[in-house]
């Protein structure tokens, strides 16, 4: 039983300084992410990032090639990669989980977020079609609003504070008719909350409440090595710096008015970097150069690093080193140097989570943890930690064997049947059927064209449906759930069978 709130903030985008390119899919094949990578057991709410601000006020697809349609003609009449719909069939597996379009974003900016709010003609012109968005997407129950007052850019506007309670006003009014949910991610940052933010206003018109309790240092706009979200502050700390962790943020928040139950606690699974201006002084507070650390080869981001990049590094040779005052890891090799979470100070950060008993923890995002599992025996073994911590999701009692047939592939309409509609959670032991015997005697795929392969080639896959590929993705959701192959079946008949086992040679 899912108990708490987990809320998943995943942008598919890989965010340059120049823009936004089109998805995680052009990424190093390692380092790609797509929906059906998602784990949707381990969340209550996914928030899938971003929708836009059109030039009219409304919100907007963001990029339909990526968001809308299908590969498959003959699903679709619109060509796309079909984001929307396939974040939804993560509702197959799990669905309790909600999905919610988050709108905004850093690279969208905040001026014409402002002008729009400003105004109320233009307001209920956008609230409108919001409505009219979640209802023709119909796989969003709710709205994220992402771009609240960005007071650290400028321009900015003073009224911006309560034109944004007016906007989430008029928002929920709408909204509440058709039970949609209506949130906010926010700053951790006391000069940003002090005046971006009316806390009582906004506990009373959200339903829950993502504090952005990470990025407080890092090498792109800072000359001195810092972690990018310590649990507490260095005791040796001026009176500022020690306001920029995650428990001054999160009681900063729960001190102005914020009801703890509607407390998400943000978690990063990726960390900032930095260049050491000195390879020799590297520990924290140590002079830093240039704009960050080297472009990882994922994220391809000068100044951070995912997880699932760093855990690779670690393997490779970088040295990691703990402070347990901040609770926090950071790692280094040469003149590169980076502050990052792991499960240790995931761990820490869940009990300080519940010890304040908050709502439940948002995460920024799953294309950054090691969602392969390249690096351990587990895949998300980040998420997986709050998951276990906050839901206890790691239960079986009795086998219960699950046959699948691979021929429901070919079924017509709602009888298609594929690896990704299944519950993972509901089976002990998956038996995919079937493998046959070949003339040679030996066991061999009875359809590789279905059983093997990608239908995307930049995989570097031969063409194929995938399905043994795609089973044991299903693991990802329950690791102790065993993936087993079936030999024979119906139409294989038994007459061969017979003659293989009636001579010890074959």
């Amino acid at each position: 039983m899912l108990n708490k709130q987990i809320t998943l903030r995943t942008e598919l985008s890989v965010i340059l300084a120049h823009g936004r390119i089109t998805e995680t899919c052009i990424k190093l094949v390692a380092g790609s992410f797509e929906p059906e990578m998602a784990n949707p057991l381990l969340c209550t709410h996914m928030m899938y990032g971003f929708a836009k601000l059109g030039d009219n006020n409304e919100i907007a697809v963001y990029e339909e090639g990526l968001d809308l349609g299908d590969t498959d003609w003959q699903s679709s009449p619109v060509w796309g990669r079909g984001f929307y719909r396939r974040t939804e069939h993560l509702r197959d597996v799990n669905p309790d989980l909600k999905v919610l379009i988050s709108i905004g974003g850093w690279n969208e900016g905040s001026n014409k977020y402002s002008k729009m709010a400003a105004n109320a003609a233009s307001r209920a012109q956008f609230v409108n079609s919001v409505v009219k968005f979640l209802k023709e997407y119909k796989e969003y129950p709710g709205f994220a609003a992402e771009t609240g007052p960005d007071i650290d850019r400028t321009p900015g506007d003073p009224k911006d504070k309560q034109n944004y309670v007016e906007l989430l006003r008029e928002l929920r009014a709408a909204l509440k008719p058709h039970n949609y949910l209506l949130t906010a991610a926010v700053s951790a940052g006391k000069a940003t909350i002090d005046v971006a933010y009316d806390v009582k206003q906004l506990d009373q018109l959200l339903d829950f409440v993502n504090i952005m309790s990470y990025d407080f240092h890092g090498g792109s706009f800072e000359n001195i090595t810092g972690h990018n979200a310590p649990l507490y502050a260095d005791p040796k700390a001026d009176e500022k710096q020690k306001t920029l962790t995650v428990s001054y943020g999160v009681e900063y928040w729960l001190k102005l008015g914020l009801s703890p139950k509607k407390l998400n606690m943000g978690f990063a699974t990726y960390g900032r970097s930095f260049t050491l201006a000195d390879p020799n002084n590297h520990g924290l507070g140590a002079p830093a150069v240039g704009k960050g650390g080297d472009i990882g080869p994922y994220t391809n981001q000068a100044g951070m690093l995912g997880y699932n990049e760093v855990c690779e590094y670690l393997k490779a040779g970088w040295t990691a080193y703990r402070d347990s005052t901040q609770k926090i890891v950071y790692a280094v090799k040469g003149n590169q140097w980076v502050g990052y979470d792991d499960e240790q100070t995931f761990q820490d950060k869940l009990s300080y989570l519940k010890g304040k008993g908050l709502g439940g923890a948002m995460v920024w995002s799953i294309d950054t943890d090691d969602f392969h599992g390249y690096c351990g025996p587990l895949k998300h073994p980040l998420i997986k930690t709050i998951s276990r911590e906050l839901n206890e999701t790691d239960n079986a009692n009795y086998n219960v064997v699950c046959y699948w047939g691979s021929w429901s592939f070919y079924r017509q309409s709602n009888g298609k049947f594929e690896p990704e509609m299944s519950n993972p959670l509901l089976c002990t032991h998956l038996m995919y059927g079937f493998a046959k015997l070949g003339a040679n005697n030996e066991i061999a795929v009875f359809e590789p064209d279905l059983d093997l392969g990608d239908t995307d080639y930049r995989s570097g896959l031969p063409w194929g449906r995938g399905m043994y590929r795609r089973i044991e993705h299903l693991r990802d959701v329950n690791k102790n759930m065993k993936a087993l192959i079936s030999i024979g079946g119906w139409n294989e008949g038994s007459t061969k069978y017979s003659k293989m086992a009636a001579n010890p040679g074959a």
